[in-house]
């Protein structure tokens, strides 16, 4: 069914937004992955082409308009995630591992596995050689900051560290296809996600710069 979001913060569409040099994002992870994986398209649900054109367009727009892009070491740990399904997938494919888990390649094709970890190092490269990584300490403060945004909004664990690091970092713009983060007062969210831009419009939370 479809997702009926609740949208306290703005919308913008990417698609018809010029990033601006006082601009401060911090990109989320899905960004991540379709800008700086290459093969993100061969998975089993390959990314709409809107993703994997619009939200690596838009990263270059704001490298040419001197933004600032930031990332968390967090967006690693789930891009390495992304990113060791989606090579588990083509390689399951590929040498027919019909009945094989994910730990099992992990642990047993050696060849395979430093492949994946090529890709998760050729990824990250690129994300830090255009993204200033914000710090944020995490300890039990932050574990029940979490907590707090976990009961307070419809989001997950990982936006709910990216959540936190925008608010110790004083950051209120985010590039993001994840529609969860509308919920949430007082930031900015650049995007090409159709219903969250459509819905937006409807609540009168689309902003136009």
């Amino acid at each position: 069914m479809p997702i009926n979001y609740s949208i306290n913060a703005d919308i913008v569409d990417i698609k018809n937004d010029s990033p601006k040099i006082e601009d401060k994002y911090i990109v989320d992870t899905n960004v991540w992955y379709w800008t700086a994986y290459t093969r993100a398209t061969l998975g089993k649900k390959p990314p709409a082409k809107s993703s994997t054109l619009y939200y690596p367009s838009y990263i270059k727009k704001a490298l040419q308009a001197n933004s600032g892009l930031k990332c968390t070491s967090f967006s690693l740990a789930e891009l390495a995630h992304l990113i060791e399904c989606v090579e588990f997938e083509i390689n399951s494919a590929k040498l027919k591992l019909h009945n094989t888990q994910r730990k099992e390649f992990r642990h047993n094709f050696p060849t395979e596995r430093s492949n994946v970890v090529s890709e998760i190092k050729a990824a990250w490269n690129q994300v830090s050689k255009i993204a200033q990584s914000l710090e944020i300490i995490t300890n039990d403060q932050t574990c029940k900051s979490m907590i707090q945004l976990l009961s307070s909004f419809p989001i997950d664990g990982y936006d709910s560290l990216i959540v936190e690091a925008m608010k110790l970092n004083n950051i209120t713009c985010i590039i993001t296809h994840d529609g969860d983060f509308a919920s949430i007062k007082g930031i900015t969210i650049f995007t090409c996600n159709e219903l969250l831009i459509k819905q937006a419009s409807s609540q009168n939370r689309l902003i136009i710069r």
